[in-house]
């Protein structure tokens, strides 16, 4: 089965590699513009739903880093206040959750997370206020 690109979404894989064919477990199921579902494979996946609705804010007090880790992945919190860290797999499901941290910074070993791209999300007073896409090596 051949799923079609939608104009702004999707991988470019097919297209940088010609001959390639798509899989499963690599291509777009939901995509979400300004909270308003634009695109759905619904032949794969029971249904779309989005990570979070809640607002985001700036996001230059809190630094995620490196992007693509192996060990460790650190997040420091310029002031420190109470904040949730939560860790989604690229499919939605949360594989990392850790609530009322009021250190300024924090380590999670790469022993805890499954490999591969993961979205990290930080909530602090019930705003988002950054949300970064990681990679798991």
């Amino acid at each position: 089965m051949w799923n079609c690109l939608v104009e702004g979404i999707g991988a470019l894989s097919l297209i940088n590699s010609p001959g390639g064919l798509p899989t499963e477990e690599n291509h777009l199921g939901c995509a979400f513009k300004d909270g308003i579902l634009q695109y759905a494979d619904t032949d794969s996946i029971g249904s779309c739903s989005q990570l979070s609705s809640v607002p985001q804010s700036d996001e230059s007090e809190i630094a995620i880093y490196p992007s693509a880790f192996q060990d460790e992945l650190h997040i420091e919190f310029i002031k420190p206040e109470i904040a949730s860290v939560r860790i989604y797999s690229l499919d939605g499901m949360l594989v990392y959750s850790n609530k009322g941290i009021s250190e300024t910074r924090m380590q999670i070993s790469g022993g805890e997370l499954p490999f591969g791209m993961l979205l990290v999300q930080i909530e602090v007073e019930g705003k988002i206020h950054i949300s970064k896409v990681v990679h798991l090596h």
